[in-house]
């Protein structure tokens, strides 16, 4: 997370350069779009990381009969997690240092029939973290598809899983990906004189509108312990695409792009008339 918050704050840089330097060509405007689409790449697959995936992987715990709740929990969680019950169906993720997801079951037990949802509560690790105490709700809208958004409104993705039923985890399943919203990047700068701290609040938007549904699958690849969970992959990539993104800043700067995936190598982006192609 840390790391799609450094990206926003390049891309403000490469939008300040951008307004600055208007004749400079075709290839600062194509940068500054390749920056926010990888912003949103990462804050993308951070939404899949820290918040579906540990809601299929708990909710599977929760479901394993007591045989299997062991092998289940070292599947999927580090071994310093603790899962406590907080009703019959309410849980916590946690840590020695605070918990980091909260899951209750809105419809019952059984999410098998549509309509079935999963009420999250995500707490990050950083108070700049984009996903940080946001609620969100995951949603089984039958067919294999599952709806995820923010409470708020502000956010929302429909995936489509080429599986029935409630998978256990979303690694190496076909996705597909739609839905529009927006993120709100937060940094925070603390200035301190003797003993008086003050904050620095600095926020950036980043909004999307998947005009082509993203698709592509969560392949395995090293095994990673990222923070509370253990993944097999930190990044998906898509193989095909189309987004309408726009980045401001908090007095309404900013730019905008439509990318286009043409390989999980290889994107087209599209900004003022100007279109160019870039590896990824």
């Amino acid at each position: 997370m840390k790391n799609s918050i450094k990206i926003i704050l390049l891309l403000i840089t490469a939008l300040a350069m951008a307004g600055c330097e208007v004749g400079e060509g075709e290839l600062m405007k194509t940068k500054t779009g390749h920056l926010m689409y990888n912003g949103w790449c990462d804050d993308v697959n951070n939404l899949l990381l820290q918040v579906v995936e540990p809601a299929f992987n708990l909710y599977a715990w929760t479901q394993a009969p007591e045989g299997r709740k062991q092998e289940v929990f070292s599947k999927y969680f580090r071994s310093s997690i603790e899962i406590e019950e907080l009703s019959d169906r309410a849980w916590i993720i946690s840590t020695n240092q605070g918990s980091l997801l909260r899951m209750s079951l809105e419809y019952g037990p059984d999410l098998s029939l549509p309509g079935g949802q999963m009420r999250l509560l995500y707490v990050g690790s950083s108070r700049g973290d984009v996903l940080n105490d946001i609620i969100f709700i995951l949603e089984n809208k039958g067919d294999g598809v599952w709806e995820i958004r923010s409470e708020d409104g502000s956010i929302r993705f429909e995936l489509a899983l080429g599986i029935s039923g409630i998978p256990e985890s979303v690694v190496g399943t076909v996705l597909s990906v739609e839905g529009q919203g927006m993120f709100t990047h937060k940094a925070i700068y603390r200035h301190c004189s003797g003993d008086v701290c003050e904050d620095e609040v600095t926020l950036t938007f980043l909004s999307y509108d998947i005009r082509q549904p993203f698709e592509g699958v969560w392949n395995p690849s090293d095994r990673l312990e990222l923070g509370a969970f253990v993944k097999e992959s930190r990044r998906m990539g898509f193989v095909s695409g189309k987004v309408g993104l726009q980045a401001l800043d908090e007095n309404g700067v900013g730019n905008a792009a439509t990318v286009t995936v043409l390989s999980p190598e290889e994107i087209e982006i599209e900004m003022d008339g100007v279109v160019q192609r870039r590896k990824i």
